[in-house]
């Protein structure tokens, strides 16, 4: 992205997956923070992810490695690693060493949502996701996996600006086409979390789907870091959604979506509803893609407030960030 102020990838939790893709004894493999990755869920259950090249001869494990038990096997020579990257055994030598290691990445599998730590020097993680606090228990919802999650592959994007369209609240109308602009009920900072609350009082105009019965309503958000934001939709459906963005490389990032459709909705009601939210993400790819960041930019007293707060917020995600000419 031109004119983009950050030189590292952020610091945080970030989506790599939903728990029902990863199939105990299966191998992902992914990029993601400009490196290989391999990404497996054991016989315990547990998901784990590693570096994708085994530390021996640098054959990638996730394109004929094996799973045993927790740990993984190499195709080459069938060197196996245990999920904490170290040597367990070398079928053909006495000698077992562990001095040569394959990352191992800090894991937290919080269904549906499969996330990973990164730190560009390497640091354990500051804080914890959370359960995303959805208006209902997941079992009262459809089943996410797969029709209620979407990944949007190598959208031209930083994770922050997702994270700027929470207080841009003038967007919706221009953008996604609603009647009129939400108000804010409600926003804060607070340490890797944000709170924020907002009104609208007309339904989206989407083509093609009856919200004629939207009403009025609510936006109810919570963000944790750069990598994750949940929308609680009160009055449509009351339909729940997660945004995760997690970078590729500096470029590039995958958006993984997730509607959350509450059970009570017939199927066939709920399948519309996906349509729906589905074809409103992307509306704002475009503009995302070809984007000058503008670092100082001349803000409108009515958009000011929110948007500065979340400008003062972003920095504590990239503290490694080399400090740039004449700066203290």
């Amino acid at each position: 992205m031109k004119n983009f102020p950050w030189t590292t990838m952020p610091t945080g939790w970030f989506q790599i997956a939903w728990s029902g893709e990863l199939a105990a004894g299966e191998i992902k493999p992914m990029r993601y923070f400009n490196r290989d990755l391999i990404a497996y869920r054991g016989a315990s259950g547990q998901v784990h992810v590693l570096d994708a090249y085994c530390a021996h001869l640098g054959a990638h494990l996730g394109y004929g490695g094996t799973v045993v038990d927790d740990d993984i096997v190499c195709p080459f020579h069938h060197w196996r690693w245990s999920c904490e990257g170290c040597t367990v055994d070398i079928p053909y030598s006495e000698r077992k060493t562990q001095a040569k290691r394959i990352a191992a990445w800090p894991v937290r599998e919080l269904e549906p949502h499969v996330y990973v730590w990164h730190d560009a020097a390497g640091a354990a993680p500051a804080w914890e996701p959370e359960k995303l606090p959805l208006t209902y228990p997941l079992e009262d919802y459809h089943p996410v996996w797969p029709q209620g999650a979407r990944r949007f592959e190598g959208v031209t994007m930083q994770p922050q600006l997702l994270i700027e369209n929470l207080p841009d609240i003038f967007h919706f109308r221009y953008v996604h086409g609603t009647g009129t602009v939400p108000t804010f009920e409600e926003f804060s900072t607070d340490g890797h979390r944000i709170r924020s609350r907002q009104r609208f009082t007309a339904p989206l105009d989407a083509a093609g789907e009856d919200l004629s019965a939207a009403g009025q309503g609510e936006f109810d958000v919570s963000v944790q870091g750069l990598g994750i934001l949940l929308t609680n939709i009160m009055g449509l459906g009351d339909v729940s959604q997660s945004a995760c963005v997690t970078p590729i490389d500096d470029e590039a990032s995958d958006f993984h979506f997730t509607v959350f459709v509450p059970r009570r909705i017939p199927a066939e009601q709920a399948a519309g509803l996906y349509r729906l939210q589905y074809k409103l993400v992307v509306e704002d790819f475009p503009i995302w893609e070809h984007l000058c960041y503008q670092e100082r930019p001349p803000f409108a007293p009515e958009e000011a407030p929110a948007y500065q707060a979340v400008r003062r917020w972003v920095p504590q995600f990239h503290p490694h960030e080399p400090k740039k000419p004449n700066q203290p």
